[in-house]
């Protein structure tokens, strides 16, 4: 049973994973088994609530320890492994309006200005 439920997890997606590119390539995408449902989840917290002037950008961390290429290990916080999450919030009333998933450096290429990076793909849609 348990090794049933094993292989039904590793098969189980929620997208069309067949146009992802292999691993290694620099537009593979990490989250493409998961894709669709989390830009549908995504497309859903921006339709239920329009956020005051007043936003806020921090990150999140969800504590994980299963095998995952872009998990995170902090020692300093109390969710030690993790995935990072970064979310647009509404400091009023905390809610989430966008998020974006961290899921590490592109191999082989410096990572510079990914606060500016973040900041602007959160932010794209409440410009003005």
């Amino acid at each position: 049973m348990r090794d049933r439920l094993y292989k039904l997890n590793q098969y189980f997606h929620v997208s069309d994973v067949t146009q992802n590119l292999a691993h290694g390539h620099p537009s593979h995408n990490k989250l493409a088994h998961i894709l669709s449902f989390t830009e549908q989840i995504s497309l859903n917290l921006k339709s239920q609530y329009h956020p005051h002037c007043e936003t806020s950008i921090d990150e999140a961390r969800i504590a994980f320890t299963g095998r995952l290429a872009f998990k995170q290990y902090v020692p300093m916080k109390q969710k030690k492994i993790g995935i990072k999450v970064w979310m647009l919030a509404d400091p009023h009333n905390c809610y989430v309006n966008d998020f974006q998933v961290y899921t590490g450096k592109v191999p082989n290429q410096p990572e510079q200005g990914i606060g500016e990076r973040v900041v602007k793909d959160l932010t794209r849609d409440i410009w003005g």
